[in-house]
């Protein structure tokens, strides 16, 4: 994986906070390779699990709360790819911590790539033409309740 994997215009779902947070997302999945490539790193990369964690559940309630202002159509089935990737996030983040098996590492990076590939340049890309231009999107998820101040320091470190 590596940090081959950097944000591009062609990955934008037209909303500037959603790319963000995406921007956010790829360059901890990149640190998370990084860590992992050394084999002492346990802490590092249980340090990166935990932030990418309760990043993408941020993020994942925030585009949450986007789709629903712009009355997204298929709504209620992303939100269940969003519980899925939840349950399987947890599993492998509990898998990984209680065994510290590198093995389970490898399983939860390929699943993180998958994740890139598959929800966010697949599935995301669908709502693009729901929520581009659109201003209700942004305010959906600028507003107060989707904005936490844990995330500032992974924003200033990932956004650029």
């Amino acid at each position: 994986m590596g940090r081959s994997n950097r944000w591009n215009d062609s990955m934008s779902v037209g909303v500037a906070e959603m790319d963000g947070d995406h921007r956010v997302l790829l360059g901890l999945i990149n640190e998370l390779h990084d860590a992992g490539e050394d084999a002492d790193s346990f802490d590092s990369v249980s340090q990166y699990l935990d932030i990418l964690a309760r990043y993408a559940a941020f993020h994942l309630a925030r585009e949450e709360a986007m789709l629903e202002a712009v009355g997204y159509p298929h709504l209620i089935e992303h939100k269940a790819r969003h519980d899925e990737l939840r349950r399987q996030t947890d599993d492998l983040l509990r898998r990984f911590q209680d065994l510290g098996d590198p093995e389970v590492f490898e399983e939860l990076e390929a699943f993180l790539m998958d994740w890139w590939t598959r929800h966010i340049m697949v599935e995301d890309m669908a709502y693009r033409p729901f929520v581009e231009g659109r201003p209700e999107a942004g305010e959906a998820a600028r507003a107060p309740n989707a904005i936490d101040p844990d995330y500032q320091v992974a924003d200033r470190a990932f956004r650029r």
